[in-house]
């Protein structure tokens, strides 16, 4: 017989209650399994247990898992060839040219010796020609290593050494900045017309899903840069996803702000093409001003704004001068990328009471977004539950599931998870686990 004396200031009586079946269930587990280590008793009972495994990560969903985004795309212009697929200041791209010109980038980089899995840099700006080099890109069955001009000469050299690129598709005015090597460097624009007679049929590339699309690069903020390798497969659930959940409904329209060394860059850019919409760029310029920016991308009617609340902070604060008519027009916001306050919830909230707002949470190692919530007004801020096909769990240091209200580490798993570093198999096995209450056999955990 025994009881459980508590502070009602501290625990509710659910809370209490859980501590009781906890030392209960612990107490079974050593009469039951004396010998087991104390870390790897059970805790948690069945019901908790199954809840937290299968309940909570209930996220099964349908997509195209046989599948490469490219190939989503050649769908699309097939389908209709005439849709607008591409606006770029004054500049409208139809399906039919876009793809063209993706298949003839694509077989200018077999001639330049790109093959199957072969890394290629992306050293540009958003130009109208940035899809075709990315689509290009994999429709030769190469891997994008996107290259942000803007970085210091260092570390453009560590990652185009580190990932081994075959070549690196730029623009004349940035192809000095490149570290000079053997890799072949093709400018775009400079050889658009040598590049323009190549053959309109895509090459035969024998890309699995499960291959690498991209290979990002982390800051390196915590030491030397990891490139984090993911998949085509995590590519296409992904965007499947987004254009399911939080495109569900229009508007469909969102302004492509991010450089491509973001993986926020994956909803503006290819999101739209499965859809059979148009992307659109924003120019580098634009985007540096907020005035301009502000002006610029309500230009086409409602849209949607993805963006880290660093800028959404800057452009709430532009908005509520009543100089811009365009911020009517915004009706859905997607941010990520950093923590989201909630004094900044609350200021978006009072200016815009009927704006859907999204916390999207994820690392590079989880292509993207791992977990999303949609914000209401006077709701705590929650980084929300996993996105389709993954799952998330909080853990000891045991790799043992935590009960509610436990501090422990998160865990993700699922199709999102990428491959692993690239070139790092040590850090690789250390940071992508087995996940031991997977469904399939080799599932990891990130």
């Amino acid at each position: 017989v025994g009881s459980l004396e508590y502070s009602t200031d501290l625990f509710n009586p659910s809370s209490a209650r859980r501590m009781v079946e906890h030392f209960t269930t612990l107490i079974d587990s050593i009469e039951s399994e004396p010998r087991t280590p104390i870390s790897q008793l059970r805790i948690l009972t069945r019901e908790e247990e199954h809840r937290m495994v299968h309940e909570w990560n209930a996220t099964r969903a349908p997509f195209r898992d046989d599948a490469r985004v490219e190939q989503l795309v050649a769908e699309q212009a097939a389908q209709s060839p005439d849709a607008v697929a591409l606006i770029c200041g004054q500049d409208e791209v139809t399906y039919e040219v876009l793809w063209r010109e993706a298949i003839q980038v694509a077989n200018y980089l077999r001639r330049c010796g790109v093959g199957s899995g072969s890394r290629v840099g992306i050293f540009m700006g958003r130009s109208r020609r940035i899809l075709s080099a990315l689509l290009g890109t994999w429709a030769a069955g190469g891997v994008y290593v996107p290259l942000d001009y803007e970085s210091p000469a260092e570390r453009i050299r560590f990652m185009v050494e580190d990932a081994d690129v075959a070549a690196v598709l730029t623009e004349e005015r940035l192809a000095d900045r490149l570290p000079a090597g053997k890799r072949r460097v093709v400018c775009l624009d400079a050889e658009a017309s040598a590049i323009s007679r190549e053959p309109g049929k895509a090459p035969c590339v024998l890309a699995a899903p499960e291959d690498a699309a991209y290979i990002l690069y982390t800051s390196g903020s915590t030491g030397k840069p990891k490139g984090v390798v993911v998949s085509h497969r995590s590519v296409v659930n992904y965007l499947t996803w987004v254009n399911s959940v939080l495109f569900a409904s229009p508007p469909h329209l969102l302004p492509a702000t991010t450089k491509i060394t973001f993986d926020a860059s994956l909803k503006q850019l290819f999101a739209p093409l499965l859809r059979g919409e148009p992307v659109w760029l924003i120019p580098e310029e634009v985007v540096a001003d907020l005035g301009e920016l502000a002006r610029a991308i309500g230009q086409h009617g409602d849209f949607a704004l993805n963006c880290v609340p660093g800028l959404w902070s800057a452009l709430l604060d532009t908005f509520t001068t009543g100089e811009f008519e365009s911020s009517g027009r915004l009706k859905r916001l997607l941010i990520g990328g950093e923590e989201l306050n909630a004094e900044l919830l609350e200021r978006t909230f009072a200016h815009f009471p009927h704006l859907e707002v999204w916390n999207l949470y994820g690392p590079t190692e989880a292509t993207a977004n791992a977990t999303a919530q949609r914000l209401r007004p006077g709701e705590a801020i929650s980084i929300g539950r996993p996105v389709a096909n993954s799952a998330a769990r909080v853990l000891d240091t045991s790799g043992q599931l935590v009960p509610v209200g436990v501090v422990g580490k998160l865990h993700i798993g699922g199709v999102c998870v990428a491959n692993g570093y690239w070139n790092r198999p040590e850090l690789t096995a250390e940071r992508f686990v087995p996940d031991r209450f997977a469904e399939r056999p080799a599932g990891r955990l990130y």
